[in-house]
């Protein structure tokens, strides 16, 4: 779970080859990317169906990961 202002990641749109918004390990997948308000709730789930709810104003925003 990450949480970035999406004005961090508007230069991207001039990219060919886009930018790093977060690193991620081999075998990890993005499954889904979408603006948010903090009044959202988010849940989670792994593959294992492991899960946790909470509120996205839980989640400190975070800067974007460099290359």
């Amino acid at each position: 779970m990450k949480r970035t202002a999406l004005a961090e990641l508007a230069e991207a749109s001039g990219r060919k080859d886009g930018l790093v918004a977060m690193k991620l390990a081999e075998g990890d997948l993005v499954v889904a990317v979408f603006p948010g308000w903090d009044t959202y709730e988010l849940l989670l789930v792994t593959q294992q169906g492991q899960g946790i709810r909470f509120l996205e104003d839980e989640v400190r925003p975070v800067g974007r990961a460099m290359q």
